[in-house]
C-alpha cells in the first residue's frame, strides 16, 4: 500500500482502500479517491487530521459491530482475564526450541503440590479477576502433574467465591493422555491447545523424547481420542519448517480445528527472514482459496488470520502487544506470579509496576522509533516483551518481528477488503 503520513490506500479493479493506521480503520471508496490522492502531491505535507476531516464522508467498512464492541469495551474495568498456572516445569519431552531447557538437567522437577494449592486458591481470591476467567494449566508438561489439576479444579468448585467463575483450558504435548484424563477435561469443558509442529518429519526434528525419539507417533494416536473437543493446534515456527500451509493442510487432516502459527525468533537465522515473508503471503493467499471454494469451516480454522480480520472488523487499535503483567499473569508452581509464561526469571510486583517496566519494551512507547508511521501500529504494539528484551531491538524498525507483521496486516487488509457481508456474518460468528 501506499502512504500520506499516515493514511495508508491502495486499489483493485473496483476500489479504492484507504487505512487509518492510528485507528485500525479500513474504509472503501470510488476509484476517483485514489486518483486525486495520487496527484495531490501537497497533501503528502498536509496533517492527517486535514486528510482524515477530507475523507470523513467515506463509509467505514466495519461500522456494522463496531458500536457495540466499543460498548462492551468501555464498560470493563482493567482485570485478570486469563491466568497461566505451571503444574510443573518438567517435561516427558525435550523439544529444541523450549524456554525452559533442552537437556535432562535443564529442566527444573519442581511441581505445583498440596501447599502449593492452598496458596493459589488464597491467592484467586486476591487477584481483580474478571467476572469470568481464563485459567490455563501449563507446563513443562502439565499432565504429568495430572492428579493437582483435577484438585485445583475440585478446590475451585467447592468455593463460593469462585465456583462458575473460571474457563479453562490446557496446553500439552498431547503424549500423555488417556481415556480417564479426557474423560475428565470434557467433563469440566476444557480447551485443548496441543503443540504440534506438522507433519511426522517436521514435528520430529525439533518435538523429542528424552531419549532422542521423534514425538509424532506418540502425539498423533491420542489425537484421536479428542474426537469431541474442538482442538487447537500450536505450531512452532522455525528454520526447519516455515512451510505453513502444508502445516495447516495436515494439521486440519488431523482433526484439529483451529491452527496457530507462531515463529519463534530465537530459531529462524535472518537469511531465512525473506523466505518466511513469502510463505506468509502464500498463506494468506491459501486462506482467500479456500474463501473463494467457500469452505466457510476451513477459513474458520485459520486462528491468526481469522483473529486479525477481527480486529479490523471491529477498528480495534491494540494498546500493548499482549495484557502480560496485567489482564494475563503468570503463576509459577510455587505460586509466585510473573508477567506470562516466558518470564520465569522476572518476579512480578503489584500490576502498575509491572507494566510500567514493560513499556520501556515497546516500540510504541519508545521514542526512539517512530511507530505512529507504521501500518501495523494499531495491530502490532511493539512486539512480545521477552523477543525484545532478548533481541534489544525495540528501538529499531528493522526487526524481523516488524518486517513480518507488516507483511501479515497488509495481506489481512487485503483479505477483509474482499470480504461479502455474508462470509463477515459466518467468520465472525463467534466473535462475541
Amino acid at each position: 500500500m501506499k502512504r500520506i503520513n499516515s493514511i495508508y490506500y491502495c486499489k483493485n479493479d473496483e476500489n479504492c482502500l484507504i487505512y487509518l493506521n492510528l485507528k485500525n480503520i479500513l474504509m472503501k471508496t470510488d476509484l476517483g479517491v485514489y486518483d486525486f490522492l495520487e496527484k495531490r502531491e501537497y497533501l503528502k505535507e498536509s496533517s492527517d487530521n486535514f486528510i482524515e476531516n477530507a475523507l470523513m464522508g467515506i463509509d467505514i467498512e466495519n461500522k456494522s459491530s463496531l458500536e457495540e464492541y466499543k460498548i462492551k469495551s468501555n464498560n470493563s474495568e482493567y482485570k485478570i482475564k486469563a491466568i497461566t498456572l505451571f503444574m510443573t516445569y518438567s517435561c516427558n519431552l525435550r523439544c529444541t526450541y523450549c524456554y525452559e531447557g533442552r537437556s535432562q538437567e535443564d529442566h527444573d522437577e519442581t511441581f505445583f503440590n498440596e501447599e502449593s494449592l492452598s496458596s493459589f486458591i488464597s491467592l484467586l481470591k486476591e487477584l481483580p479477576i474478571e467476572e469470568h476467567c481464563t485459567l490455563i494449566f501449563f507446563g513443562g508438561e502439565p499432565l504429568i502433574n495430572f492428579n493437582m489439576i483435577k484438585k485445583v479444579v475440585e478446590s475451585i468448585k467447592l468455593d463460593n467465591n469462585l465456583k462458575d467463575r473460571f474457563f479453562y483450558s490446557i496446553t500439552t504435548n498431547a503424549t500423555l493422555l488417556d481415556h480417564n484424563i479426557v474423560k475428565f477435561l470434557e467433563e469440566n469443558k476444557f480447551a485443548i491447545t496441543i503443540s504440534i509442529d506438522g507433519n511426522e518429519l517436521k514435528t520430529n526434528v525439533n518435538r523429542k523424547t528424552a531419549s532422542g525419539e521423534g514425538a509424532y507417533n506418540y502425539i498423533v494416536p491420542n489425537i484421536k481420542l479428542l474426537k469431541n473437543f474442538n482442538m487447537i493446534g500450536r505450531v512452532t515456527i522455525t528454520d526447519s519448517n516455515m512451510d505453513l500451509i502444508d502445516n495447516h493442510k495436515h494439521l486440519y487432516e488431523l482433526g484439529f480445528n483451529s491452527i496457530a502459527q507462531s515463529e519463534s525468533y530465537e530459531r529462524i537465522k535472518m537469511i531465512n527472514y525473506s523466505v518466511l515473508n513469502n510463505e506468509i503471503k502464500n498463506y494468506y493467499n491459501y486462506f482467500m482459496q479456500c474463501l473463494h471454494e467457500k469452505d466457510y469451516t476451513k477459513c474458520s480454522s485459520f486462528k491468526d488470520i481469522v483473529k486479525q480480520l477481527i480486529s479490523i472488523h471491529l477498528s480495534v487499535r491494540q494498546e500493548r502487544h499482549c495484557g502480560a503483567g496485567v489482564s494475563l499473569i503468570a503463576v509459577t508452581p510455587d505460586v509466585k506470579i510473573i508477567p506470562c509464561q516466558r518470564f520465569l526469571d522476572k518476579k512480578l510486583g503489584d500490576n502498575n509496576k509491572s507494566f510500567i517496566e514493560l513499556c520501556k519494551y515497546d516500540n510504541k512507547y519508545n521514542k526512539k522509533y517512530k511507530c505512529n508511521e507504521c501500518i501495523a501500529y494499531s495491530t502490532c504494539s511493539g512486539g512480545c516483551y521477552h523477543s525484545n528484551i532478548i533481541f534489544e531491538d525495540y528501538d529499531s524498525s528493522n526487526s524481523p518481528f516488524c518486517k513480518l507483521n507488516r507483511t501479515k496486516i497488509t495481506n489481512a487488509i487485503k483479505v477483509y477488503s474482499e470480504l461479502e457481508e455474508s462470509e463477515k456474518e459466518i467468520l465472525f460468528a463467534k466473535m462475541y
